[in-house]
């Protein structure tokens, strides 16, 4: 029997990277990319708070300020702050001129005469997110061979990038083998049980990103095991069989499949359960 470790490294050894097809981001879960991706932007954009509050400059902290403006996301500023004075700020609002940090609302309250008075000292660039502190422009947002998912995808998006080379999904043909197999759903006749392998198998080889579909049960007969082998091997880039694998007569799949051109590379695996696999 082969050991599992020589089983994989003839299977990894057999395989080509499939084509490259380029996707828009949001299609493109499941897949991986071909090279890495570069942030068109820097990230964050420019420096912006992470509070709601007041940008301030820190020397001025604590005491009473005088508000010079507002300035919420998606707007630049419109006032500079100057000593004495402080700007109303939003969260993800671009930091106004002149202004070191931000006050958190919550450690100021009113002077009742329009202004505020910060109530705690305040750090130089306390609670200010800088521009490219997570990744600057040019910067490797995923790297070559990776999977996209949502985290993944969502990094794309926020630097820039709506379209990515990533490798055509696999296409793989599932068959259960066996006269004693019935679909569920299906009555069963005398010595017969449900088919659950084909669709187990299509759920786990789904999960990897690749395209699975369930051809139907390969019968017990040489004839019909070689011409739906050859079928699936015509509109599949890998085809999986279960059962029909072993040594007695009724085992068709090793013979069938040497007949219509293929090379066994190995044949039984040292794995348990199932020993040989």
């Amino acid at each position: 029997m082969t050991a599992y470790e020589d089983a994989l490294a003839a299977l990894l050894g057999a395989l080509q990277p499939l084509p490259v097809e380029t996707v828009a981001v949001a299609d493109a879960p499941g897949r991986h990319t071909v090279a890495d991706v570069l942030s068109t932007t820097d990230l964050p954009p420019f420096d912006n708070s992470s509070m709601d509050g007041y940008a301030v400059r820190s020397v001025d902290s604590p005491g009473p300020l005088q508000i010079l403006g507002e300035i919420a996301a998606g707007s630049a500023p419109t006032a500079s702050v100057v000593p004495g004075g402080c700007v109303r700020i939003y969260t993800g609002a671009p930091m106004p001129p002149g202004a070191d940090a931000v006050v958190m609302q919550e450690d100021t309250r009113p002077d009742g005469s329009g202004g505020i008075v910060v109530l705690e000292p305040v750090k130089p660039w306390e609670n200010v997110r800088f521009r490219g502190e997570d990744v600057r422009r040019g910067g490797r947002l995923v790297p070559a061979g990776a999977r996209i998912d949502a985290p993944q995808m969502a990094l794309l998006l926020a630097g820039g990038i709506d379209r990515i080379d990533v490798r055509r999904r696999a296409r793989v043909a599932i068959a259960s083998t066996g006269d004693e197999l019935v679909p569920a759903g299906q009555p069963l006749g005398p010595g017969q049980v449900h088919d659950c392998n084909a669709a187990s198998l299509a759920a786990l080889i789904r999960g990897t990103g690749a395209l699975a579909e369930v051809l139907p049960i390969i019968r017990d007969d040489p004839d019909a095991a070689a011409a739906a082998l050859e079928s699936a091997f015509e509109q599949a880039d890998v085809v999986v069989t279960a059962g029909g694998a072993s040594v007695g007569d009724r085992d068709v799949i090793r013979p069938a499949f040497e007949r219509i051109g293929g090379t066994i590379r190995f044949w039984r695996i040292d794995i348990r359960p199932g020993k040989p696999f």
